[in-house]
């Protein structure tokens, strides 16, 4: 709807103001006309889809340099050598009990022999007082000169046996004697316990297929002065 007023101001307008009709063609819009196909980009794939295809291609690029390629485990070096234990000490050997038992049965050195040591007596006084043992060996072998040999030991004597078969054979494990007593070592009751440790120590040598005729144990059982062969 027209207001009245604007069309007086409208047709008050002087004719020379109106631009002239020259024939020239009306300037071309660079973006050319919405009914038309030409202009500048004609042709042109839409803004959006053609910056899609690069963002594609560069998202294909960053997951190929993200991929891992997977690679087999690297094999184990062979061994050069096989790994072996290192060997063990050799064990010494030792008599029990049972074993002097058991080759006593079975006609062994233990079997030739018949050992007591016996009638614990205390000689001297003071500080030279000692206790002294009476051992009785009875034996078929001919290696000692005769088949019941008694002699008369005292504790060093023993400790000098132990020693010697210790250092001459050193792979054998020696049967121990009892320890050496200071403090009532002549009251009846530690002397009958010594006693019975003495023999004991003496059985399980003779009954080894080593020691049985060592020389110093030949010497401890049948020498009477022992003193004067050490």
């Amino acid at each position: 709807m027209y207001n009245d007023a604007a069309a007086d101001d409208y047709n008050s307008i002087p004719a020379s103001a109106v631009p002239e009709d020259t024939g020239a063609e009306a300037p071309v819009s660079l973006f050319g006309d919405d009914s038309s196909t030409g202009g500048v980009f004609d042709g042109a794939s839409d803004p959006l889809a053609t910056s899609a295809a690069p963002a594609a291609v560069a998202a294909e690029d960053e997951e190929d340099r993200f991929e891992v390629t997977p690679v087999a485990p690297a094999a184990a070096p062979a061994a050069s050598h096989q790994h072996r234990p290192a060997p063990h000490p050799p064990r010494k050997s030792s008599m029990t009990d049972v074993e002097v038992k058991s080759h006593a049965d079975q006609g062994s050195p233990a079997s030739q022999f018949e050992i007591t040591v016996q009638d614990p007596v205390k000689k001297g006084d003071g500080m030279n007082a000692y206790t002294a043992y009476t051992i009785v060996t009875k034996t078929s072998l001919p290696q000692y000169k005769s088949p019941k040999l008694t002699v008369t030991r005292r504790y060093n004597h023993f400790s000098w046996l132990y020693k010697e078969l210790t250092d001459k054979y050193a792979g054998i494990i020696i049967p121990p004697i009892p320890e050496k007593q200071t403090i009532g070592r002549f009251k009846d009751e530690l002397i009958g316990e010594r006693r019975a440790a003495l023999e004991k120590c003496l059985r399980r040598i003779v009954a080894h297929p080593t020691l049985f005729d060592a020389p110093e144990v030949i010497l401890f059982l049948s020498e009477e002065d022992l003193e004067s062969e050490v």
